[in-house]
């Protein structure tokens, strides 16, 4: 913004003393994308920022971040509060899983007839649970003016994915459960199938924790985010083992039975504690989801202060000019330095009379030279003539 330098003798006009324009509460930058409200999931497109949500009734708040960044603090608070939800309900289910797995062991030991029931419907339930999580947490993620695209959080065919893949538990678990009530050739087949079935599901966790490590990144937290990734590609090669080994074991195809049956132990124990790993990391997820909500929330009371303690500040300063505008106006006092720019009256006759700077002192009458060849006027009744240098 340039600047025009002042003249001599232009004047400053002091505003020190004028009345401030009222702040206005509701004056901020327009939202020209789509963009839910951080609480209710409401379109602000078209609304500023600094206004209430038509909706719900909390305030806009203003973009301060970099266009550069984004962090899942700044999701609405309906998405913050589904995917809490869905990360406490897939920690149940991993809880469910590693003890279905201990409770299986100790089946077997016992050699209870009706092991095989009993771990189906826990098996059941506990994906059914597992499900339940995945579908909550892969929820469309919801997109603002300032929201950064991620290649795997808003791709819709791996959501799909994810999504689908949890299904093939059941069919490897029913599967399995009827490969152990019948004999022959379906037996065998169902075997096979639920085998099958059984590795499809182990490498189906690999997209859905690569999308878990996505959201962590989109936390802040890259090292949660590699972990994730890290567990389920563990979780992948110890179940597509594991498999490999049961099967042997059942066909008893190359090798003695028990090499297998002890391999399979080993494995179910690396499952355990790689289970045990993908608890712990799909905590720390729902914690950070958890501080997020929390975070939001404080965010939004201090807000609300803010724009209660604009709206009272607005209307204090409308009061107040309010009064002004109706106040009877006082008079000013004159201003002291105003005389001297004021111009001085000259009557005619005082200064006919008066002395000039010109007129020099010399003879009363006669004419006066000023040089070669120059009129002057003499005294009264005198004549004129012209006057040459030697007078």
């Amino acid at each position: 913004m340039s600047e025009t330098p002042l003249a001599r003798g232009d004047t400053v006009r002091d505003v020190s003393a004028a009345p401030r324009q009222p702040a206005d509460p509701v004056h901020g930058v327009p939202i020209s994308a789509p963009t839910p409200c951080r609480n209710c999931g409401y379109d602000l497109q078209g609304l500023r920022t600094g206004e209430r949500c038509p909706e719900c009734g909390v305030p806009i708040k203003p973009r301060v971040g970099s266009l550069l960044h984004d962090n899942l603090t700044e999701a609405p608070m309906w998405y913050l509060r589904r995917l809490s939800i869905g990360l406490g309900i897939m920690c149940l289910a991993i809880l469910g899983i590693v003890g279905a797995m201990l409770f299986a062991r100790h089946l077997v030991a016992t050699l209870n007839p009706r092991a095989g029931l009993m771990l189906t419907a826990t098996s059941v339930v506990v994906h059914t649970v597992w499900w339940i999580g995945t579908i909550v947490v892969t929820c469309r993620r919801p997109h603002g003016e300032y929201t950064l695209p991620d290649a795997v959080l808003d791709s819709a065919k791996l959501r799909l994915v994810v999504r689908v893949v949890p299904s093939l538990f059941f069919v490897s678990t029913l599967m399995l459960f009827g490969a152990g009530m019948t004999t022959g050739v379906v037996g065998i087949g169902l075997l096979l199938a639920g085998a099958v079935a059984s590795v499809l599901c182990f490498f189906g966790l690999v997209p859905l924790l690569v999308y878990l490590g996505s959201l962590a990144d989109w936390a802040g937290d890259t090292g949660l985010g590699g972990r994730l990734r890290a567990v389920a590609w563990a979780l992948a090669v110890f179940g597509l083992l594991a498999v490999l080994c049961y099967l042997l074991a059942q066909f008893q195809a190359w090798g003695p039975a028990g090499l297998f049956r002890i391999a399979l132990v080993w494995l179910g124990a690396l499952l355990v504690l790689a289970n045990a790993l993908l608890l712990f990391s799909v905590f720390q997820l729902a914690l950070a989801s958890f501080w997020a909500m929390r975070n939001n929330v404080t965010g939004m009371a201090r807000d609300a202060r803010i724009a209660e303690r604009r709206a009272q500040r607005a209307r204090a300063d409308a009061e107040r000019l309010g009064r002004l505008a109706t106040a009877t106006p006082v008079p000013m006092a004159p201003d002291p330095g105003a005389r001297f720019n004021e111009s001085i009256p000259i009557d005619p006759a005082t200064d006919a009379g008066s002395p000039g700077i010109d007129d020099a002192p010399g003879p009363a009458s006669g004419p006066r030279s000023r040089g070669p060849n120059v009129i002057e006027p003499g005294g009264a009744g005198e004549t004129f003539g012209l006057v040459g240098d030697d007078g």
